[in-house]
């Protein structure tokens, strides 16, 4: 891999040279020697363990989708699940974040796209509904090399351990109190 300037009568950039796990010479082009430095030490990595995916290769979640739901009719799902996937991939995933490439999803794209899904008027429950939908669409993806990371399990992992260190419940505040339960059981009629 190797990092050179590139440069214009207007304007430079920074491209690294490389070889993709395929043998396949790519170049990647970027504004900062640093962020260049910084990208070559992930692909590195990437290319090490076999998990990189050169943006070109990259698909995007509109077209991970119809894989997903092929992979879904394979398995022969109940009718009404597969109906209930294709809403949510037509309705709520692919118009709003179907153009964007599988390499690009991070935790902070992710978050984004669930905040759109709450401002355009989907609830809470429906949302959340999405996000797991749009989690099995990523490792279906995974599965298919298509992309390595799944952003969603990576925020729903963050998720459970700030629930873990939630404040323990009070009585009197969240719980009621002995006397509380006293005089509901001595009103209530059985």
């Amino acid at each position: 891999m190797a990092i050179r300037q590139r440069n214009w009568t207007s304007k430079s950039a920074w491209v690294v040279d490389y070889f993709d796990a395929k043998g396949k010479r790519r170049l990647k082009t970027f504004k900062t020697k640093r962020v260049a430095d910084d990208w070559r030490a992930e692909t590195r990595i990437g290319l090490k363990h076999g998990t990189h995916v050169a943006d070109r290769d990259s698909a995007t979640v509109a077209e991970a989708g119809k894989l997903w739901l092929a992979t879904c009719e394979e398995n022969e799902l109940e009718r009404g699940t597969l109906q209930l996937y294709r809403q949510h991939l037509e309705l709520h995933i692919a118009p709003l974040i179907g153009s964007k490439k599988l390499n690009e999803l991070t935790v902070p794209v992710l978050r984004a796209f669930q905040d759109q899904l709450r401002a355009n008027g989907r609830s809470l429950a429906l949302t959340k509904k999405v996000m797991t939908y749009f989690g099995g669409l990523l490792a279906d993806a995974q599965e298919r090399g298509l992309t390595t990371r799944n952003p969603v399990r990576e925020r729903k992992r963050r998720t459970k351990t700030a629930d873990r260190h939630q404040k323990r419940l009070e009585i009197g505040v969240d719980i009621p109190t002995p006397a509380e339960i006293r005089a509901i059981l001595q009103v209530a009629r059985w």
